[in-house]
């Protein structure tokens, strides 16, 4: 299922981020899915791409990996990865202090113009702190003043 990303990802959902994944879990997921991986005698690391399904719809979604098809919480590793479905690309870079982004449409990589980007800072006193707007050109690029220190979060809406 989708899961809400302000709820999620502002700190507006009540527990830890452990309890909430754990939570996740007594929930119906939106799809379900395993790929057996190659076995690793050596005991080293090692990459394997799996393809990503492609049948959601656009959202926010966590995806939680286990070995254990049961997802048990004793003797096992349950992983959480956050993702967005979406049409949009947003691509940033950080220079002379400002943040500074294109929005693209993500198949095509055509500007997106008009498209909304909202920011947030996390604040180790205050939590997350809402940051400044702004707006794509018609050249699909967009630009936030300097921010304070901390974690900065953007979303782009069109």
């Amino acid at each position: 299922m989708a899961i809400d990303w302000e709820r999620w990802t502002l700190g507006q959902e009540r527990g830890t981020k452990s309890d909430r994944q754990l939570a996740l879990l007594r929930e119906k997921p939106a799809l379900r899915w395993s790929s057996d991986l190659p076995p690793t005698p050596d005991y080293k690391s090692r990459s394997h791409e799996i393809p990503a399904p492609d049948s959601l719809a656009p959202g926010f979604y966590c995806l939680l990996a286990s070995a254990d098809p049961k997802f048990r919480e004793s003797d096992n590793v349950v992983s959480c990865a956050e993702f967005w479905v979406s049409d949009l690309a947003l691509v940033t870079r950080s220079r002379a202090g400002r943040m500074e982004g294109l929005v693209l449409e993500a198949n095509s990589g055509e500007p997106v113009a008009g498209a909304r980007i909202d920011s947030w800072r996390r604040d180790w006193r205050r939590g997350t702190v809402l940051g400044p707007k702004a707006e794509t050109g018609a050249d699909g690029v967009f630009a936030l003043p300097p921010d304070q220190d901390g974690q900065l979060i953007l979303r782009a809406t069109s």
